[in-house]
């Protein structure tokens, strides 16, 4: 299990020398201590997860809950301080998004769509910008060279798509306090 916090990303995976434990993964130094302070983790370069622990299913379950009790953020995205692990997360959005945008839906809801095109190339750029520090224009210029397609394209395609996702967000926040709305007029009417 991939466990996407604020300030944490961790993997939940059975213990193969103990059931009663879970293995709790991590790839960023200081994120299992944050969720579970006072457990023992240990360091290993030999692994895809860097750092480990080994703790009990019933404070792991207790954890997460307590962790889902306390949600206070209306946009997960935006509760994430870090600019490198909000990054990350982005890209993982971004790859959810293009899966999403492949189920074809029998019926359109009213939202606008993105041509793959345009999701792919952001998905590149972004991940150009975060991996490899280059300037925005560098970045262009490496999807447009990766693409064969003129630098301007790629700006354009960027273009588009940030204007798709507006249109998109614009869409959800719409449908969103409608339907707040009218759940406030049901209570409302049963007072």
């Amino acid at each position: 299990m991939w466990i996407f916090l604020n300030n944490a990303f961790l993997s939940i995976v059975k213990n193969q020398n103990d059931a009663s434990k879970l293995l709790v993964r991590a790839r960023i130094a200081g994120d299992i201590e944050r969720v579970f302070p006072g457990v023992r983790v240990e360091h290993t370069s030999r692994a895809d997860y860097a750092w480990r622990a080994a703790i009990d299913r019933s404070q792991v379950s207790a954890k997460l809950a307590q962790l889902a009790d306390g949600i206070d953020y209306p946009n997960f995205k935006n509760s994430v301080r870090e600019d490198r692990r909000h990054d990350a997360y982005m890209s993982v959005w971004q790859d959810m998004l293009i899966l999403q945008q492949e189920e074809k839906p029998k019926k359109k809801v009213g939202r606008p769509g993105a041509p793959e095109e345009h999701i792919a190339r952001e998905f590149e750029y972004t991940k150009i910008v975060n991996t490899e520090g280059l300037s925005n224009k560098k970045a262009i210029e490496k999807v447009a060279d990766k693409n064969h397609r003129s630098p301007e394209t790629i700006r354009s395609s960027l273009k588009s798509f940030k204007k798709w996702r507006k249109e998109l967000y614009d869409s959800r926040n719409s449908a969103y306090r409608e339907s707040i709305g009218e759940h406030q007029k049901k209570n409302d009417n049963e007072k």
